[in-house]
């Protein structure tokens, strides 16, 4: 039997569904990308096995199972292992860790939460977060698609009770954006601050308020706009210092375009 077939067979008896995910970038969709979409994802023994005869080569994809949640540190956008540790009050607990096969020190890091109400969200440039049933995560023995190295658990340890820290960083903050924003402010920008941010989900939030910075940019809004605008964004769940980052490269691409 292949190794990743037997290997997602074993995922899946665990609890954890289970995608097949392409291996290398193709017309219907990018490397790493689930064949089918989340929805595919399976426990079911005899779909998994259908699944990999039609796609014999594919990555194991897990989508994190009710109550666990993945931190995913990507060292290309700035992740580190230091800067989570910074987020977890200094060290970061022991739990089922594993790398990516990119060999530049991306990791996964498993954790379980009894929290319903938590949200996805970035917790530092290159740190991504990954809840029950919301992504995938591509798993060991897999091969990278970019290097054709495995990934490969670091620890055999069972995941751990998610830091509090982190924990508090993904709760929701305050009541809903619309509540406490409509009607303020001129209607010149309020209107597309509630539009763009309100339907923003989650995931999405950071870049809608780049693009929204940027457009406020080259219309010349008035300061109360940006202030506005970060006022709205923290609303919906980002973190203040990176609003403030995002805002700044929005002006900093915006000056780079001689606008």
């Amino acid at each position: 039997m292949p190794a990743n077939l037997a290997a997602a067979l074993d995922y899946a008896a665990q609890g954890w569904p289970v995608v097949p995910c392409r291996h290398i970038d193709m017309h219907s969709g990018p490397a790493k990308a689930p064949y089918g979409g989340l929805s595919a994802a399976t426990l079911d023994p005899t779909t998994i096995r259908e699944q990999w005869a039609r796609h014999p080569l594919a990555l194991i994809g897990v989508v994190p199972p009710p109550g666990h949640i993945v931190i995913d540190i990507d060292p290309r956008a700035g992740g580190t292992v230091e800067a989570l540790a910074a987020l977890c009050g200094g060290r970061i607990p022991d739990t089922l860790i594993s790398e990516t096969g990119r060999g530049d020190g991306g990791r996964h890091y498993w954790y379980t939460t009894a929290r319903s109400d938590l949200i996805q969200r970035s917790l530092a440039p290159g740190i991504d977060t990954r809840l029950p049933g919301k992504g995938v995560i591509i798993v060991p023995p897999s091969l990278h698609p970019s290097t054709g190295k495995p990934y490969r658990w670091l620890t055999a340890s069972t995941p751990a009770r998610l830091p509090v820290e982190l924990e508090n960083a993904l709760t929701p903050r305050t009541a809903p954006l619309r509540r406490r924003y409509r009607a303020r402010g001129p209607r010149s920008y309020m209107g597309l601050i509630e539009k763009v941010m309100l339907t923003a989900r989650e995931g999405q939030r950071n870049g809608r308020l780049y693009s929204i910075a940027r457009t406020f940019l080259e219309e010349g809004k008035p300061p109360a706009a940006f202030e506005a605008l970060a006022t709205a964004a923290i609303e919906t769940g980002l973190d203040p210092a990176e609003v403030q980052r995002t805002i700044g490269s929005a002006r900093t691409g915006h000056a780079k375009s001689g606008r």
